[in-house]
Formats: C-alpha cells, sequence, structure tokens
C-alpha cells in the first residue's frame, strides 16, 4: 500500500503557494498506484489548484473525476427536466421520512462520505465561477446528496 504524502509549504491547498511544484507533487502521485480515496483527494488538490488560477473548467473537471471515482456520477451540465425529477425526487423522500427525522439523523463518521461532501461543495464553486447556470446544477447535486443521505439512513434504520 502506498501513502500519499504532500511536503508541507508546497501551498497546495494555499492561496500564496508554488502551483508548479505542487502540480508537480500532484502528477507523481496520480502516476503512482494509490488508492481510490486517496486519488479523489489528490485531484481534489488539484482542482483547487485550477480554481485559485482561475481554470475554473479545468476545476469542475478534476472536481468531476473525483466524484466519479467516488462512485458518484455528475452530470456537467444538467437539464432542467434532470432538476425538475431529482427535485421531486427529494421532496417525496423527504416528506416520507419526516423532517425531524431527518435532523435527527446523525453525522457520518464515514470519511469517504465526508470527502464526497466535500469535492461537491468544491464543483458547485467551480460550476459557479464557470456557467451562468450554476444555481440549476447546485441544486440538483444538493438533491443528489440528499438521496445519497436517505437511502444511508434507510439502509441503517431498520
Amino acid at each position: 500500500m502506498n501513502i500519499v504524502v504532500i511536503p508541507s509549504g508546497t501551498g497546495i491547498d494555499t492561496v500564496t503557494g508554488n502551483y508548479d511544484e505542487a502540480r508537480q507533487i500532484i502528477s507523481d502521485c496520480l502516476n503512482k498506484p494509490i488508492s481510490d480515496e486517496e486519488r479523489a483527494r489528490v485531484l481534489r488538490l488539484r482542482s483547487r489548484i485550477n480554481w485559485m488560477q482561475g481554470s475554473f473548467d479545468d476545476a469542475l473537471n478534476d472536481s468531476l473525476a473525483a466524484l466519479h471515482i467516488l462512485g458518484i456520477e455528475v452530470p456537467k451540465a444538467p437539464t432542467k427536466r434532470d432538476h425538475d425529477i431529482m427535485f421531486e425526487q427529494v421532496k417525496d423522500e423527504i416528506l416520507a421520512i419526516g423532517f425531524d427525522e431527518i435532523l435527527a439523523i446523525p453525522r457520518a463518521t464515514d470519511p469517504r462520505t465526508d470527502l464526497a461532501v466535500a469535492v461537491l461543495n468544491d464543483a458547485g464553486v467551480s460550476r459557479n465561477y464557470s456557467h451562468k447556470v450554476f444555481h440549476l446544477w447546485r441544486t440538483r447535486n444538493q438533491c443528489l446528496l440528499g438521496r445519497r443521505v436517505l437511502r444511508h439512513y434507510w439502509a441503517h434504520s431498520e
């Protein structure tokens, strides 16, 4: 098993870093046999660098690739119809469970779920800066995440 170690001071996760050095380290990491979760984390770091340098489409693509690795498929440009269908599905699931029950769901302890939430957030920010249809895209992805949380709840409530 290989562990990705990124030296401190490279600025991978800060605004004031050496982006060329950070990109080289990320490239080296991606060329090693690492776990899917580590690969998604490294892609998230590269996404953040792209965002900080104004390459919002590249940042979005890296975020979508990380989500794909984590098993979450998110279209780059959903239609309004996609949004409406997803919204109705999530609304129906929320009404079936009940608002108070949803609020009582404990925080996820799975690091992979936390990573997926962080990457979804990053993807939304990148989408905001790269296209004007951000609100539709973000709302759909919140619905996707909501459905995932609800499925997890149903699986563990029996």
